[in-house]
């Protein structure tokens, strides 16, 4: 039964695809390629975030966080060194007032959150980058992908997130076992 959440709508206007980045040759940065995407119709983006060493949020489309010309992290480069620096596929980074500015000016984005290291400090973050810019409520856009159950208390002692994902990858038991996990967490 559809309506409560975005990812189980009341009508079928939505689209129902989610997406890591479409690119063209011309596109150099996730800010464009996740535009040019928005463009074509689609409007529930995967987003990996991670924190930079100095405590910036940045947001990237890998499995890893790796893929810079660099031998370590994100969580362990100065965002200065990395802003200028390209990820795999040849693109940018987004920095956490350009996350802002997409939520705040393309209607109808979702950006499918998967955090890549430490997911209480990023969410604070976050929300100290939106409560700045007068937009908390944006924060209802973002759909925080977790891995664990563990994951699930931290996100909801910071910001109740209208949808959460989990994935079921890492997690043991018959799918029963999992279905019941997740609904005593609530």
């Amino acid at each position: 039964e559809g309506g409560g959440s975005v990812l189980r709508p009341l009508s079928s206007s939505y689209p129902q695809l989610i997406v890591h980045l479409l690119k063209d040759n011309s596109t150099n940065s996730i800010f464009d390629a996740l535009m040019e995407s928005y463009s074509k119709g689609f409007r529930f983006f995967n987003l990996d975030l991670s924190l930079t060493k100095d405590n910036r949020v940045v947001g990237f489309n890998s499995k890893e966080q790796v893929g810079f010309d660099l031998a370590k992290t994100i969580s362990e480069s100065d965002y200065k060194e990395l802003i200028k620096l390209k990820l795999n596929h040849n693109l940018n980074l987004l920095d956490g007032q350009e996350i802002v500015e997409i939520l705040d000016n393309f209607q109808g984005i979702y950006l499918m959150v998967d955090f890549k290291d430490d997911i209480e400090n990023i969410i604070f973050r976050l929300k100290e980058i939106f409560a700045q810019n007068g937009n908390l409520g944006l924060l209802d856009f973002i759909i925080p992908l977790i891995h664990n159950l563990d994951d699930l208390e931290v996100i909801k002692s910071i910001y109740s997130f209208k949808d959460i994902m989990l994935s079921t990858d890492n997690l043991e038991g018959s799918n029963d076992q999992i279905l019941d996990m997740v609904a005593d967490s609530d």
